[in-house]
């Protein structure tokens, strides 16, 4: 569920999926461009500039969100998360900051 989440939280408002996903320095910085483009479109005479720097925040966001989506299916499908699902007990993983 969270999977889904983060990647529609990323299509609504880049930067926002991947904070969520924990991905600080990226959410932040995508977020940050997202808000900058925004800003410079209602500027008027920058509007131009903004929409290069909204789909770059959109689709680095988006590959954020499905690096995320498949890097917990995989730890999800582990040997070692296999037989921790099989004992009945609850997985829970947490993954380092990128820098």
């Amino acid at each position: 569920m969270k999977k889904l989440i983060v990647i529609l939280a990323n299509f609504v408002a880049p930067g926002v999926g991947s904070l969520l996903a924990g991905e600080m320095a990226r959410g932040s910085l995508q977020l940050l461009i997202a808000i900058l483009a925004v800003l410079l479109w209602f500027t008027g005479s920058l509007a131009l500039a903004a929409l290069p720097l909204i789909a770059f925040a959109w689709i680095w966001g988006m590959f954020t969100a499905l690096d995320y989506k498949q890097k917990t299916e995989t730890d999800e499908n582990s040997p070692v998360a296999m037989v921790v699902k099989q004992r009945g007990q609850q997985l829970s993983m947490r993954y380092p900051e990128r820098t």
